[in-house]
């Protein structure tokens, strides 16, 4: 797992989505579609980004949480159910956002690979249409509308924590 988060979170978005669609299909004859790549790609670097993330959580939560838990009769299941996770999930929310904020941002790099997202059909109105200023602009506030609601969403995700963490 070590191997798998280094890797993945180290290598930038750009070059796994192009690696994915180019060089994979060389190598084993398994071709995606464009989408399928950058589903691939985006999804191995978030899910090496958020176990840092959970790694972090579960590493903030203090032993003696744990040892309290096991002294009153807690098994070692009982103890990660309803001692660990319970604090590890909101002390983990925040960076959980960051992660899912930078991997909805880093889908602008599948115009790389003719994805059809935003970024994409604003290129291809421009060039129809010749407006660039009103087209890019739509598709930032339209970013930014999305990752402001999804941040506020967590936000009060956050709130329902009815303890202060030790």
């Amino acid at each position: 797992s070590m191997i798998f988060v280094d890797l993945f979170r180290t290598l930038p978005v750009v070059v796994l989505l192009i690696w994915i669609h180019y060089v994979l299909p060389i190598l084993t004859g398994l071709n995606l579609s464009p989408t399928g790549s950058s589903i691939v790609a985006l999804s191995l670097n978030g899910a090496a980004l958020a176990c840092e993330a959970f790694r972090g959580g579960l590493e903030a939560i203090p032993p003696t949480q744990q040892q309290a838990a096991q002294s009153l009769g807690f098994s070692r299941r009982q103890v990660f159910r309803y001692v660990t996770i319970p604090q590890a999930f909101f002390a983990t929310l925040p960076s959980l956002t960051n992660v899912h904020i930078t991997v909805l941002k880093n889908v602008t790099v599948t115009v790389l690979i003719a994805v059809p997202e935003v970024m994409f059909r604003a290129q291809e109105l421009t060039v129809q249409f010749f407006r660039p200023l009103e087209l890019y602009t739509g598709a930032a506030i339209l970013y930014v509308a999305l990752i402001w609601a999804y941040t506020v969403a967590m936000r009060s995700l956050e709130k329902l924590q009815k303890w202060q963490p030790i």
